[in-house]
């Protein structure tokens, strides 16, 4: 379920908390979620409402806490994890997903050029204790896949259907 699924793809969303708060509330609530192993839900970066919603209305849920290799990433994931480890929110971090770590040209499948820095998520991971679950490559054609509707796993690269995978493995156990 979107909010881009139920809005003019062209208009903007222009919600303070409250109103941000009652429409998630509404999704979990009012849709047909069907009998369910998991319930993946992308949030914006942030500590503010939507987090806040989200731990209040699924006090079981659990948080992966995403960040991109440079600093400025690992300084919001921080501070994402601090807002999960408080006595008012108390969400277990299940660990750090490194995005865009590297990138690998097709051509020369043996070098990784690191666009965005180098090693913020091991970083992040072994200041919050937990782990690292995986790190995902910069892949050209997860931009393409994404815009007809298709998923990671129907990527021509080995490298990003192997993190995905990973991470899905850590997961589920």
């Amino acid at each position: 379920m979107s909010l881009g699924l139920i809005m003019k793809k062209e208009d903007a969303i222009i919600w303070r908390g409250p109103m941000a708060s009652k429409v998630l509330t509404q999704l979990l609530e009012n849709t047909v979620w069907g009998e369910l192993d998991y319930l993946v839900i992308d949030m914006p970066p942030g500590t503010g409402d939507i987090c806040i919603t989200l731990s209040q209305k699924l006090p079981q849920a659990k948080a992966i806490i995403v960040i991109t290799p440079q600093q400025m990433a690992v300084a919001d994931g921080r501070k994402a994890a601090n807002m999960f480890k408080t006595e008012k929110i108390d969400i277990e971090i299940l660990g750090i997903v490194e995005n865009m770590s590297w990138f690998t040209p097709e051509k020369h499948p043996d070098e990784k050029y690191y666009l965005f820095g180098n090693g913020g998520g091991i970083e992040l991971a072994k200041e919050l204790r937990c782990p690292l679950l995986t790190e995902i490559p910069l892949v050209s054609d997860v931009c393409e896949l994404g815009d007809t509707g298709k998923t990671v796993f129907a990527s021509n690269s080995k490298l990003i259907v192997q993190a995905f995978e990973k991470l899905v493995n850590k997961i589920s156990k």
